[in-house]
């Protein structure tokens, strides 16, 4: 009998694809998509764990890029975003009963920003790769999802801080304002995070 020899499994490697012209073009042929790897990939260890705790499916991400921002995208559009490295791969395991593919719950929030960014790279000279800053932009929202600030608590420390600048604009002009907005920017401009600071009659210094 011929002896049957089985081949070692082959390790996981990352493997540059090609992208679709016009997104080559448009970025002087910089942009690419990694064979095999998905959003775990881009983020450091560290973030990985804790981004797995609450996993939403393809069907849940385009149903809340739909309802809550307005966004209507065909799984095939995303998956085609995904080749060409707009968006991180899902991961794919077994979850009520089939192979499913899942992403992190700050997901939606990314595409979103990743829809901006792609408009706006497009326009850009001279041409960027727009792999670093979509990384950082998926480190920005993990970091937020993750972290263990008291939000509450956290805006009410803003709020007594900013008190004093409130109160000089009522002093000065007799308008009190309604709120304070602390918007994030990127370094490319587009806005990743607002906090909205409300300044009710009852919270004024007598």
């Amino acid at each position: 009998m011929p002896k049957t020899e089985t081949a070692p499994p082959a390790a996981k490697e990352h493997v540059s694809a090609t992208v679709k012209p016009a997104i080559a073009r448009a970025h002087g042929g910089q942009v690419q998509a990694e064979v095999g790897e998905t959003w775990r990939d881009w983020l450091p260890e560290q973030l990985r764990d804790g981004a797995e705790h609450d996993l939403i499916t393809r069907q849940e991400l385009l149903a809340t890029l739909r309802d809550q921002y307005g966004i209507s995208m065909t799984g095939r559009t995303l998956q085609n975003w995904e080749v060409e490295g707009w968006i991180p791969r899902p991961t794919r395991r077994w979850s009520e009963g089939a192979v499913r593919a899942l992403y992190p719950s700050w997901m939606p929030q990314f595409v979103v920003a990743a829809r901006s960014a792609k408009s706006l790279l497009a326009r850009h000279q001279p041409p960027v790769d727009p792999r670093p800053y979509l990384e950082a932009l998926a480190r920005a929202f993990a970091i937020k999802t993750a972290s263990d600030i008291d939000m509450p608590v956290f805006l009410a420390g803003l709020e007594e801080a900013l008190e004093p600048f409130i109160e000089r604009y009522e002093t000065a002009g007799g308008l009190r304002p309604r709120q304070v907005e602390i918007r994030l920017y990127d370094e490319l401009g587009l806005q990743f995070e607002k906090f909205v600071i409300p300044t009710p009659e009852t919270n004024r210094k007598k």
